[in-house]
């Protein structure tokens, strides 16, 4: 039911208007709800003396600004590109959620302080039916609030959305433990309630923690999803044109501003313009599938050559010999009065970077000993984006 409403919220999740709206639909819910299960817990904890129920609702108030926040951090991530940001200013959404993963972590430090003052110098706790009542239907609002921003955020695709579903699935583990510190001493007069505030502390801690690692991965540029790069480079080899893809670059400027550049080979005895309408095409369809900004740039390649195919073939071979996991592309052959020059990119795992001297210097003796008269000239780059996995596949 709730997945089906938020399908007919958002027809089209890529729409900067969709977004907005339903981010800050997503936000007021949060600052509500939060802000009342802050009220009746931390009131409850005041008159029942229980420092874990008093916590908890630090907590819940600490996500209501968090939510406040993400309602600006949505707000400025609609604003439309200027002379000064050419492309948007979408990745408010990540800052917004930078924020919101410190104010999680000095919620969860601050609470680990009074639990373990409480472990210390352990107080009274009045278990309470309304304490457990006011447990119970927090445990099943948040609930409600991991499902909402989970489904939301992932339709969305938005980093903010999802973070704060994983909070509150967080708090329905936290608000648990205050609920079971008050069985426990409603039941057996065991007071654990420091020890459960401390559980608690750490799960805030922990969510706070995994949120602001996510976050500052973005921010600087983390690795693009494998499986992402899998799909977008099958469907480009699907296309009659193309014979190769290689050198993706993709820049991710928020969830609605994402390019995407790369290399495709492509026969260079065909006629230019119909090639430049096969590729228009391509970069059409990573625009209305992927919902990215495609430029792809040619790279004319001759496959009927017998001797351009042959001397690929060797130098690949000797290549491989070398390291097995590396792959070359844009290769070609300029005539010297002298011999040849092979002209060629190699694609290298990551782990190789402080060899590549090393690797270049053995490709070249071995190619000397069987053809002096040639002369390798290579451009090595490195697999930031595990695309020799794909490329093996």
């Amino acid at each position: 039911m709730l997945e089906g409403y938020l399908k007919r919220r958002t027809p089209n999740p890529a729409d900067q208007r969709v977004r907005m709206a339903m981010g800050k639909e997503a936000s007021i819910l949060g600052i509500a709800m939060n802000l009342g299960f802050a009220t009746f817990k931390i009131g409850v904890g005041i008159l029942t003396g229980g420092i874990s129920m008093i916590a908890d609702g630090m907590n819940n108030l600490m996500d209501m600004l968090s939510s406040a926040i993400s309602l600006i951090g949505f707000h400025f991530a609609s604003m439309p590109a200027d002379s000064n940001h050419p492309y948007g200013h979408a990745r408010m959404e990540y800052l917004a959620s930078f924020l919101v993963s410190l104010i999680i972590l000095w919620t969860g430090g601050s609470l680990m302080w009074q639990s373990v003052k409480n472990i210390i110098n352990p107080g009274t706790i009045d278990a309470t039916p309304l304490a457990v009542a006011v447990l119970v239907i927090s445990i099943f609002g948040k609930l409600f609030l991991y499902r909402y921003n989970l489904i939301l955020g992932k339709r969305l695709d938005s980093e903010l959305l999802v973070a704060t579903a994983y909070d509150a699935r967080g708090d329905v583990f936290a608000t648990g433990a205050v609920l079971l510190s008050l069985i426990a001493t409603s039941m057996f007069s065991v007071n654990v309630d420091g020890w459960m505030g401390l559980i608690v502390s750490v799960i805030i801690a922990k969510s706070g923690w995994e949120t602001l690692r996510d976050t500052v991965d973005t921010l600087l540029g983390q690795k693009t999803d494998p499986e992402l790069l899998r799909a977008i480079t099958r469907d480009i080899k699907s296309f009659p044109v193309t014979l190769g893809v290689h050198d993706l670059m993709y820049h991710d400027y928020g969830a609605t501003h994402r390019f995407l550049t790369l290399h495709v080979e492509v026969d260079s005895e065909k006629d230019v313009m119909d090639i430049h309408q096969d590729i228009d095409e391509i970069e059409r369809h990573i625009e209305e599938k992927y919902h990215m900004d495609a430029t792809i740039h040619i790279d004319p390649i001759r496959i009927d050559d017998p001797r351009s195919n042959a001397l690929y073939d060797y130098v690949k071979a000797n290549l491989r010999a070398i390291v097995p996991t590396s792959d070359l592309h844009d290769f070609r052959i300029v005539d010297r009065k002298d011999g040849l020059n092979l002209v060629f990119d190699v694609l290298l795992p990551m782990n190789l970077e402080q060899k590549i001297k090393d690797i270049d210097e053995e490709l070249k003796d071995r190619v000397a000993k069987d053809h002096p008269e040639y002369q390798l000239l290579t451009i090595y780059d490195m697999d930031y984006q595990d695309l020799l996995e794909v490329k093996n596949e």
